[in-house]
This record gives structure tokens, C-alpha cells and sequence, in this order.
């Protein structure tokens, strides 16, 4: 499907207010597209707040070489985009997401093999997937060539598939049209959720239990915020007293290599050191502390903390799963601090 310009814009500005409300996307992160020509699509600008575009923000992007109309900048996603209009020509919308449990399993850097799936799901939640596999591309820096590359072998080798796995990253959905891209986003998520479900078994926390973030009304003595982390996740994996590795690569990005765990009654002294070296330190079984420039960094960091801990509590039932390598988590986190914060001052 084509749409016109006019109505891909409308429709890839309305599709993130509507990721965001149903929770598969949070602040910037994620990107949407339209197809609105056989050269050209639309795409969510880098590092802008949905809720503040208007449709003459998304920006129009040729499909053969990732080259933009006009001064705002597309996300740093645009290529893997590309990669999908040039893979299927029937494809109309694509949406990448960081959505939690799709997000998890992408660690396991394997494919999910939609016809044996150990939990009981919707025949046809698996049917809006292309009934057979959600293949898992090689990991890679996001807004790289390589992963790109990576994602357009897997179309090329899968081509009945809708969705895509990106190791340690995300996903990619691909409809005809909105309604279909849609589908395949949130039949992902219920089907990951069930497999992780099964998959983490007593490791699972009660999800009903009131567990919630909340800003501390403090700041560190280098001027940072402060958020409490209670969430179920943060919360079950502070009871095991372990350091957190980044299993996710947003994780690295905005917290750092590693959060540390703290004794139950750490001292002010024992957290502000524990804080120097890292966005966010756990406290054995009372979740965390999550550290950011402003209100809405701290508030990230506790965001993505609990997305990391959802993935490393899988790891802790699968001994196979790796944690990103230390030179690679220190990769994204140079490249988000010293290039995708300047993106998102330009693009303002």
C-alpha cells in the first residue's frame, strides 16, 4: 500500500501517540514509517518527543539510499526502514519498537519458532506473524549499516515473516498498512510474554503487587535527580543481590556498564560512591536508585533499568544468554551521550 504524503504523516504521528499509550514505545524511543511512494517513505524524526510533532515533522526519506527532504533529521533508524520497502515491495507501514518481553527474548539471539512455542497462545496472534518463525537479526550498533545489513539478510531468507527480532535491541514489525503493523507489534508482545512467562517460571514476579517509580524529591551532590525504582521487575532482581550487566543495549546507553547492588541499609556514602561510575545502583531487595541530568533522564533510566532486569532475570535461567560485551556497552554509551543527545538538540 501507498499512502499520500499528507496521510502517512498523519498516520505514522498518530501510530506513536498510540504506541505510546499502549506501552510498546516510551519518550522518543522506537521509530514509525509510511510507504508513500515506490522511492519514497515517511519517517519519525530523531529524538523528538511524539506528543510535540505536528505532521510536517515527519520527514520524507528515498528508500534507495536513506538521502532526506528538508533540515529535520529522520531517525537514525531510517536505513533499517529502507531495508523493508526494498525487501517487500506489498510492505505500506514498519514499525521498530523496544517493546519489554520482545525486547528479552531478542537476547536469547536465536529465532522464535512460531509453530512450537512452549506456551499456549492465540492461533491468531501467530497467524499475524506469518505462522512460522520471528527470525533474529545479528546484533549490531542501532542506526549502523550493519544492522541494517543484518535485518535485510533475514528478510531475504524469511519471506513470509512480519517480524524481526534485532539481538539485545528490539523488533521490527512490517504490515501492508497500519492496521497490519499494528497487529504484528502487539501480537509479538502477547506471544514474547507467554513465552517468558513459561520460559522465567518462579522467577516471575506478582505483577499485581503495587510496585512503582517515583521521583525522591532529592538530588546527588553532583546536582542529578533522583528517582526510587519499586517496580516488579527492578524489585525481583534486587532480592538476588547481583550486579546488573547490560543485557539491553538502550540499558548501556543511558545507565552504563553496570548498576551495582547495595546492602539492604547502604549508607549515603556507599550510594553516592556507587552512583559515580553509573546512572542507577540497586539496593537488595528494594529495587533502585536511577540518576539523570534532568527529571525526564532520571525517569529514562528507571525505564530502561526495568526493561534490562526483565532480561537479565531470563538470563538467570539461561546460562547461554550474554550480557553485551564490556566494549560494546561502552560504545553505545559514547555514542548516545556524545551524538544522539546533539541530534536531539538540532533536531529542537
Amino acid at each position: 500500500m501507498k499512502y499520500s504524503k499528507a496521510e502517512g504523516q498523519t498516520k505514522v504521528l498518530n501510530a506513536g501517540l498510540e504506541l505510546q499509550r499502549t506501552k510498546l514505545i516510551a519518550r522518543t524511543w522506537g521509530n514509525i514509517s509510511a510507504r508513500i511512494s515506490d522511492t519514497q517513505f515517511v519517517i519519525t524524526p530523531s529524538g523528538r518527543a511524539y506528543d510535540t510533532l505536528s505532521p510536517e515533522d515527519i520527514v520524507t526519506v528515498n528508500i534507495k539510499d536513506g538521502a532526506y527532504e528538508g533540515h529535520i533529521k529522520p531517525s537514525i533508524e531510517k536505513m533499517i526502514h529502507a531495508a523493508a520497502y526494498r525487501n517487500r515491495p506489498e510492505a505500506g507501514f514498519v514499525i521498530h519498537t523496544h517493546q519489554n518481553y520482545g525486547s528479552a527474548i531478542s537476547t536469547m539471539e536465536r529465532e522464535l519458532d512460531l509453530t512450537h512455542l512452549h506456551a499456549d497462545v492465540s492461533p491468531t496472534d501467530v497467524d499475524q506473524l506469518g505462522g512460522e518463525l520471528v527470525p533474529c537479526a545479528s546484533y549490531a550498533f542501532n542506526g549502523s549499516q550493519e544492522l541494517a545489513d543484518a535485518l535485510e539478510e533475514q528478510m531475504r531468507l524469511h519471506p513470509n515473516a512480519k517480524a524481526f527480532f534485532m539481538q539485545h535491541h528490539g523488533v521490527l514489525c512490517i504490515g501492508k498498512d497500519y492496521e497490519e503493523a499494528f497487529a504484528a507489534a502487539h501480537a509479538l508482545e502477547r506471544i514474547c510474554e507467554a513465552e517468558y512467562r513459561v520460559l522465567t517460571g518462579e522467577l516471575f514476579p506478582d505483577t499485581n503487587r503495587p510496585y512503582q517509580n517515583f521521583l525522591s524529591g532529592s538530588r546527588t551532590e553532583d546536582g542529578r535527580f533522583v528517582v526510587i525504582s519499586q517496580t516488579p521487575f527492578v524489585t525481583k532482581y534486587s532480592e538476588l543481590g547481583k550486579e546488573l550487566l547490560p543485557f539491553i543495549d538502550d540499558y548501556a546507553q543511558i545507565i552504563g556498564l553496570r548498576a551495582v547492588s547495595l546492602p539492604e541499609h547502604a549508607g549515603a556514602a556507599e550510594i553516592t560512591d556507587a552512583l559515580k561510575e553509573s546512572n542507577a545502583a540497586l539496593v537488595k531487595g528494594h529495587g533502585a536508585i536511577c540518576v539523570g541530568r534532568t527529571s525526564s533522564d532520571a525517569e529514562a533510566a528507571a525505564i530502561v533499568l526495568e526493561k534490562n532486569c526483565i532480561a537479565a532475570l531470563l538470563a538467570e535461567k539461561y546460562s547461554d544468554i550474554r550480557s553485551l560485551s564490556e566494549q560494546h556497552a561502552a560504545a553505545d554509551h559514547e555514542i548516545y551521550v556524545n551524538q544522539y543527545a546533539k541530534r536531539i538538540t538540532e533536531n529542537r
